[in-house]
């Protein structure tokens, strides 16, 4: 390997440690805090784990390649590309389900809640008792079924490819390297139905995208301007490896041609460092993340010793008090703070004092 393809990788390795103890962090906050279980913080709780053993494979893949370089490894090396496809399908199918649910789902007409005044008493002194009530009737177990049911398809498909379709799988012998994992083996047409669902991915990010950029239009469905631009960036990083394998068909279809295949490297590390970017991004800037990160006070100081307080769980989370009375925590769970309209106070005055209303009309 040559030193500037093991800086890269040790720049990927580096980004992805510093990614997966973010990962880390924000599943330690839905395990810690009782609110961040239910709704659709739940959705999101399981996609994190998702994004977490991406992170995972990835590093270790990379490790081992580097501890192994210039050796025969052997197949037992396919666990980590085997995770890594896996989960990253996963993932995918739970954009994809999510994007559809946000454009077809009806706040006005299912989220409606008649809350009464008695007397004196406030609407939002009695949400404490109430809470969600319209959230009896909705249930997004399907939501995991979907995803984690047809990466496990994916995954047998992809197990079969490589072990009964392809030749001798070897990591360091000539004609095959290690990132043609994340090709699916040889070159070969057939091989991009295993790119179906990033094409998918990609096509209902853009819809989603150009329906959220409409701030003008009033809409009884849930156009989020921050997760449709996570959505259009990860879509496109997604399509990255077909593109590049019908580059490769199209141009060279030698396997052995050194330029080629420095080219699917530096697409994959590019492709790699990209995902983790901006899927830390849009993590950190979560609504609820965000709230939790800056419990103590907004500056980087306070930032990072609530960071790494909660990471070595040596932190005590204040109880989230958030008052959505679009009672599946939708906004709190994709939205970041410039998603979210307020009338009147501050959020972090509304939050401070259990008074925040959502107001449904989003961008």
């Amino acid at each position: 390997m040559l030193d500037y393809e093991k800086i890269a990788n040790g720049i990927l390795m580096a980004t992805t440690f510093i990614s997966t103890l973010i990962n880390i962090n924000i599943i330690i906050m839905h395990i810690k805090q009782s609110l961040l279980k239910d709704g659709f913080f739940n959705v999101v709780f399981y996609q994190i784990i998702t994004e977490f053993l991406i992170n995972m494979s990835i590093f270790f893949h990379n490790l081992f390649y580097l501890i192994y370089e210039g050796t025969y490894v052997g197949k037992w090396f396919i666990i980590f590309p085997i995770l890594f496809n896996f989960a990253y399908e996963a993932n995918i199918v739970y954009n994809i389900r999510i994007i559809f649910f946000l454009m077809t789902y009806n706040k006005d007409k299912e989220e409606m809640v008649n809350y009464e005044k008695d007397n004196d008493v406030s609407i939002l002194s009695d949400l404490s008792k109430q809470k969600s009530l319209s959230f009896i009737g909705i249930s997004f177990k399907s939501f995991h079924f979907l995803a984690f049911g047809i990466a496990t398809i994916y995954i047998i498909l992809y197990i079969c490819n490589l072990l009964f379709f392809q030749d001798d799988i070897t990591i360091q012998e000539e004609g095959w390297a290690w990132y043609y994992y994340f090709f699916c083996g040889k070159n070969k047409y057939w091989q991009f139905f295993f790119f179906t669902f990033h094409i998918i991915f990609f096509i209902i990010s853009v819809i989603y995208f150009f329906k959220s950029c409409d701030k003008n239009k009033i809409s009884s469905h849930i156009f989020l301007k921050s997760y449709s631009l996570y959505c259009l960036f990860s879509s496109l990083i997604s399509l990255f490896v077909p593109v590049s394998l019908l580059v490769f068909i199209i141009i060279n279809s030698d396997e052995k041609h050194t330029k080629v295949k420095d080219g699917f490297l530096i697409t994959l590390l590019i492709g790699f460092l990209l995902f983790l970017i901006v899927t830390s991004i849009f993590r950190l800037r979560n609504y609820y993340v965000n709230y939790i990160l800056t419990q103590d006070g907004k500056g980087f100081l306070n930032w990072l010793k609530n960071f790494f307080g909660i990471l070595f769980c040596v932190k005590t989370m204040k109880e989230l008090n958030f008052v959505d009375l679009n009672s599946t925590f939708i906004y709190h769970a994709l939205s970041s703070n410039n998603d979210l309209i307020i009338e009147g106070v501050p959020d972090s005055e509304l939050i401070a004092s259990s008074q925040t209303e959502l107001v449904t009309q989003q961008n």
